[in-house]
């Protein structure tokens, strides 16, 4: 492996001294036309896509993708390996927090579009003083029409119209715009969107509105801890820094100061569109099955016509500015900052900023550092914490926006989870910290770790698997500015170079004299008594106490030992070598069946259609025990949170080799999962299992656990849009309790009531297991063995499937009030239920959903701005079909009354517009969803997913075959039919269930209409619950070789009938309950 690497690196670097040598010669030629660079990226082995980059005539950077069928491409092309990436983090969030009791993943339908992604050097960053946030305004107006295209929607109303999406976001140094669509029409979308950047209106009667878009964002924003916390240490950089601006944008920001200065907002716009909206800072990527000359020309004809300024080039890697400022006076720096939070948690934020990492890149200090101050392993900070009781997670690096990681400056944060008694103990934590900072420091850059981490990230992009296209374009134009050609796809994430100086430079900064600390928690609210400007957080500071900077130099000076428990991470057992593609001996293209029992049953697939040597391992351990009650329910997830933590002493190392695991509570019981390289996927699994069912119960661990999961259960409350879903849920299904149901339930939980639950919590009623990817019958048998050994052996005993209540015609509103006293949020789901459940019925239903949605967004949020957050899509909620409408908006904008209101009359006009939809349109619909419902899945993961969902569904359908035939010959009578049947306000058999979360500064009248308003108790204890089987699911047929037949559905259903009394007189007595960081994007 390691002669690999080296010949690799030197492959690498001759092609990265030619596309430097080449971008030099081509700005000397001077030539006028497109220019093609003489190198491709560098790519994963499995990529099969062909590639091209240009600069075109006016210097704008195009990479050129084009697709290839899954077919052409086999094993073959595994030669040799071309680079590699870093692996992803677990993420760690509690099982209270893991969504999915309304089983919804047969609609991630894999869709193969076409999609094109365009970004820009500049973003907040360039803000004038006079209009805070004006550059994420900008990103908002520039959809609203061209001189070309002067309607206001021209884009999304095409997209609409042909199967596609668009969205945009603004960081600090960067704008990316992005859309998908059926690759028929990408030349015509492509040529409307160069448009926004080449004359757009910026309509003067769209500026109100967007700029209430904007501010209704940055509302919702006002609940985010983490930007609460950042924007007061922000704030106290020096005034004529860039990190002292305020980015997000608001009415104050993007109204009254610009008025307030004298400047008309609308001509910051134009100007800061003509200063920084150039070809010479932009960077396009072009995704189609088209060939590279056709993807060329498009290019070519719409995107050429964007503008050049005349400032130096910002887009080919070499020359984006590095211009170091140290934005905070030292002073103001190094200081103990406290934070009041929204949410009930106690964080410590330690904080160090210094010069920008980008020049870095082939070294990648950063990831070293991260690695090891990161660790959870044994010797490392977080495991010793954990051992104290003090905290229960820590992240170290920086999240790569451009608030943490730009041109101008670096951060490096580590951030701790604490707990009550952790609280107690902030002092000694960052002592700790110091200890191990100045471990790593003594001891020098370690080369046998470097290299480690270098190995896990090489065979991580070896095998690194497709995303959607949308997704591609989009992560490819945000990486173009700051990598040459050869390393558009590798320069982020792959360590190439070890540089001992650099690593020791950076380590050398992370000292108590450059250090901030902030600590965030309800319990210091009190001593709060400054107020940040912008989102109103209540925050003190002072001086570090001089007995805190004794000791921590004392520390650093060596005068303290190192303590035992502080040591380096061991060797890496689980980095994987061994990337063998095992021999396919069967025909099998869809899971099947190779053992069955009355309580177990083994799925298997041996697939390597994605030509990964990777394999993934579910099991699903179905137990009514946990689905009964409330207290079965949330002992369930305190299983799973204990389950986590034990798990993250051996399994830690595990993940950052690529081997990803999880185990989750769910509706069905408690599962889990492996996915990863074959060679080693089968090493964690037998870890896993003996784990989960010879469990160990610590009191410390039980007693962190269980602060945790109540303090996650408490904060999930707070949220608005998560309160109406999951009372949505509630009304619903009668096993998904409520969060305070649930939060009693567990408050009152022992050690004792623990250890007794877990018993019964690990007999499942069935256990189904299904091994998928590079592995054959007999891996999958092994690993039913495994399972088969530690599962405690149970009597058998029947599993009641997932009720769902049967709504009756009319129109049902359920209040609550939002717990947050601070958020101005009101938030509403109306949810519709659709009665049919045949094959031909869920297509009609699929492309119903297709044909509503996005003028739904189109008109309530984008024309009326009814809230930033907005959607209306379908749902199967455990096989029940439907459809949800969800809005999130400032109560003193407008109320849930008038929300609801503004949904029927959408719902009403929208009925005449489907009627009067033209012949041609009606088929362009519905071919768009047949491609995409054939569309083959972009990688294995998601196939895993698809089948998995499938399987524990017991839908034994495993594509979308079926529904596709139908679309084929279904008219549009059938689609009016549905909607007017179903959604439009004036039928006799629509039935509604509206959950409406009020703010606390919103007073509630009722509303005018006539309506039945319930509480979710009343509306359980009167409804009729039914379980709903899949949609024309045939029998599950065994394989070959296999001893029994799994049930099929007609024995399904007769369970389903026997249990429907018990169930019923069950439900009387049941209680009822339960529950990106996404900046500036224009949500959809």
């Amino acid at each position: 492996m390691f002669g690999l690497c080296v010949v690799w690196g030197l492959a690498e670097a001759w092609w990265a001294g030619r596309l430097w040598l080449h971008d030099r010669v081509q700005r000397v030629s001077g030539d006028a036309g497109t220019r093609v660079s003489p190198v491709a990226p560098m790519v994963p082995q499995v990529d099969r896509k062909q590639y091209r980059i240009v600069r075109l005539k006016n210097d704008l950077r195009v990479l050129l993708v084009q697709d290839e069928p899954v077919e052409a491409c086999g094993p073959h092309r595994l030669q040799g390996c071309e680079s590699a990436t870093e692996s992803s983090a677990e993420d760690d969030t509690t099982d209270a927090e893991d969504s999915s009791d309304e089983d919804e993943g047969d609609d991630d339908v894999a869709e193969r579009h076409a999609a094109v992604a365009l970004s820009i050097a500049a973003g907040s960053f360039e803000d004038p003083p006079e209009a805070p946030g004006l550059a994420h305004f900008l990103e908002h107006m520039v959809f609203m029409g061209s001189s070309k295209y002067p309607e206001e929607d021209a884009l999304e109303d095409f997209l609409q119209s042909h199967s596609g999406y668009s969205n945009a976001h603004t960081e600090a140094e960067q704008t990316c715009f992005y859309f998908d669509i059926d690759p028929p029409h990408l030349s015509k979308a492509l040529d409307i969107f160069a448009q926004f950047f080449v004359d757009p209106l910026l309509l003067a009667d769209a500026v109100d509105r967007e700029r209430q878009a904007v501010d209704s964002e940055f509302k919702l924003a006002l609940q985010d801890d983490y930007s609460r916390t950042q924007q007061v240490v922000f704030a106290h950089a020096r005034k004529d820094s860039v990190l002292a601006h305020f980015t997000w944008g608001n009415d104050e920001s993007l109204k009254d100061l610009p008025k307030k200065a004298g400047k008309d907002i609308r001509k910051l716009l134009f100007d800061f569109h003509a200063k920084h909206y150039n070809a010479e800072n932009m960077c396009a990527v072009v995704r189609g099955p088209q060939s590279l000359d056709e993807l060329q020309a498009m290019a070519e004809a719409s995107l050429s016509a964007i503008p050049r300024g005349r400032g130096p080039l910002r887009n080919d890697g070499t020359t984006f500015p590095a211009t170091w400022e140290h934005a905070w006076n030292t002073a103001d720096f190094h200081q103990l900052f406290f934070v009041a939070p929204i949410k009930d948690d106690h964080e410590l934020f330690l904080i160090w900023n210094f010069e920008s990492l980008f020049e870095t890149w082939r070294v990648k200090p950063m990831m070293y550092v991260s690695e090891l101050v990161g660790h959870e392993g044994k010797g490392s900070i977080l495991h010793r914490l954990q051992e104290l009781r003090w905290c229960t997670g820590l992240t170290a690096g920086n999240s790569g926006d451009g608030a943490e990681a730009s041109s101008r400056h670096c951060f490096f944060q580590i951030v701790l989870t604490l707990t009550d008694e952790g609280l107690r103990h902030v002092r000694e934590i960052v002592m700790i910290v110091m200890q191990y900072l100045t471990m790593i420091r003594t001891a020098g850059p370690q080369r046998h770790f470097f290299d480690e981490c270098k190995q896990i990230s090489e065979n991580h992009f070896r095998f690194q698997q497709d995303s959607e296209s949308i997704d591609f374009v989009e992560g490819a134009a945000c990486e173009m500015p700051y990598y040459p050609d050869a390393n558009i796809f590798n320069g982020d994430v792959v360590i190439m170079d070890y540089d001992a100086d650099t690593i020791t430079k950076l380590i050398g900064r992370l000292t108590f004299g450059n250090m901030l600390a902030v600590v965030s928690s309800k319990s210091v609210a009190d001593m709060c008594t400054l107020e940040e400007r912008w989102f109103g957080t209540k925050y003190a500071k002072q001086s570090f106490p001089p007995d805190w900077t004794d000791e921590a130099l004392a520390i650093e000076a060596g005068d303290t030992p190192c303590p035992a428990f502080l040591h380096m991470p061991p060797p890496n057992p689980f980095v994987a070598s061994d990337f063998e593609f095992k021999e396919k001996t069967d025909a099998n293209k869809e899971p099947v069946v190779i053992f069955s029992t009355k309580d177990i049953e083994c799925w298997h697939l041996h697939d390597n259609t994605h030509h990964v040597p990777r394999t993934g391992i579910m099991v699903q351990l179905c137990n009514s025990v946990m689905t009964e009650t409330a207290r079965g329910r949330i002992a369930g997830q305190l299983l799973v949170t204990i389950l986590r933590r034990e798990l993250k002493e051996e399994l830690y190392q595990a993940e950052i080799a690529d081997l990803e695991y999880d185990i989750r509570s769910d509706e069905l019981g408690i599962s889990f999962s492996v996915t990863g390289y074959s060679s080693k996927v089968d090493l964690v699994f037998r870890i896993l299992c003996s784990r989960i069912f010879h469990l160990t119960f610590d009191a410390g661990v039980f007693a962190m656990s269980k602060e945790k999961l109540l303090r996650s259960l408490y904060n999930q409350s707070l949220d608005p849009s998560n309160v109406a879903r999951e009372l949505r849920l509630t009304c619903l299904c009668p096993r998904i309790f409520e969060i305070e149901d649930m939060y009693t339930a567990l408050k009152s939980m022992s050690l004792k009531d623990m250890q007794s639950l877990y018993s019964q919590l690990m007999r499942a009623n069935r256990a189904v297991l299904y091994v998928h990817g590079n592995a054959t019958k007999e891996d999958a048998m092994s690993a039913l063995s495994e399972l088969q050994q530690r599962r405690p052996s149970t009597p058998y005993s029947q599993f009641s499937e997932q009720h769902v209540l049967k709504l009756t015609p009319g129109f049902l509103l359920c209040r609550a009030e939002n717990r947050n006293e601070q958020d101005v949020n009101n938030a509403l789901q109306m949810y519709f239920q659709v009665q049919e459940t045949d094959k031909r019925a869920q297509a009609t239903h699929r492309l119903l959903s297709n044909m509503v949605e996005e003028p739904f967004f189109q008109d309530l949020r984008t024309r009326q701005q009814l809230g930033y957050s907005v959607s209306l899509s379908k749902r199967n909620t455990y096989n029940k079909p439907g459809f949800v409408a969800e809005l999130s908006s400032p109560s003193d904008k407008f109320s849930t009354n008038t929300m609801i209101e503004r949904v029927e009359a959408f719902l009403s006009r929208f009925g005449k517009k489907l009627r009067k939809m033209s012949s041609r349109d009606f088929e362009d619909h519905k071919e768009s969803l047949r491609h995409a419902l054939l569309a083959p899945d972009a990688n294995q993961d998601r196939r895993i997913s698809k089948f998995w969902f499938s399987i524990r569904a017991r839908i034994f359908t495993f594509s979308h075959s079926v529904e596709a035939e139908h679309l084929k010959t279904i008219t549009k009578k059938e689609v009016v039919d549905m909607y007017m049947r179903y959604l439009h306000p004036s039928s006799k058999e629509r039935a509604v269930l509206v959950i409406a979360v009020n703010s606390t500064q919103e007073t509630v009248v009722p509303l005018e209409k006539t309506h039945d308003s319930v509480t979710s108790k009343q509306l359980r204890e009167r409804g009729e619950y039914a379980v709903w089987p899949a949609p024309d699911a045939p029998v599950c047929k065994p394989a070959n070789g296999t001893n029994k037949k799994a049930p099929n559905q007609k024995q399904q259903q007769k369970k389903q009938q026997e249990q429907k009394k018990k169930k019923k007189k069950q439900q009387q007595q049941q209680q009822q309950q339960r529950k990106h960081k996404g900046k500036k994007t224009k949500n959809k």
